[in-house]
């Protein structure tokens, strides 16, 4: 039985705005039913689909606007003292520090070393990638203008 399946897609669009603060956001979800093998929420339930978008999304930003990745994910990250923050999808986050450990992991790794590396590599015709991705966990939901209480429930 799937319970979730139809949910997954509201799931990911509830999290598109990512740790960045997005004005708007649009989305049209489009479900279809096939004979091909059942699915249902197991693990992330529309999350890494999320994640997925609005990373890939932030990397085609960074090379239409020829910066770095990582520095366009810190101009756009939700700043500490934005919260508690209203998302474009109607969450609210409640408290973070985005910043702090994309810059621990950049040091970790000697980020502006490896991206000089990468810049030599692809100067002599080797490929040589470096990816990056940030997440932030919702939970908690309600009640929020995305999730409303069901009528006849007190709230808490």
């Amino acid at each position: 039985m799937q319970l979730l399946t139809a949910a997954i897609p509201t799931l990911s669009v509830l999290m598109m705005p990512g740790l960045y603060k997005f004005r708007n956001v649009t989305a049209d979800i489009v479900g279809a039913f096939t004979n091909c093998f059942p699915t249902d929420a197991y693990r992330g339930a529309g999350r890494p689909e999320a994640t997925h978008g609005i990373e890939r999304m932030m990397d085609l930003l960074a090379a239409e606007l020829n910066m770095d990745p990582a520095e366009v994910r810190l101009k756009n990250f939700i700043g500490k003292d934005e919260f508690p923050y209203a998302t474009a999808t109607g969450l609210s986050y409640d408290s973070g520090d985005y910043a702090a450990p994309l810059k621990k992991a950049m040091e970790t790794v000697d980020y502006h070393k490896v991206r000089e590396e990468q810049k030599k590599a692809r100067a002599e015709g080797r490929i040589f990638g470096i990816g990056m991705s940030t997440y932030g966990e919702i939970c908690a939901f309600g009640p929020s203008p995305a999730t409303r209480p069901a009528a006849g429930r007190a709230r808490p």
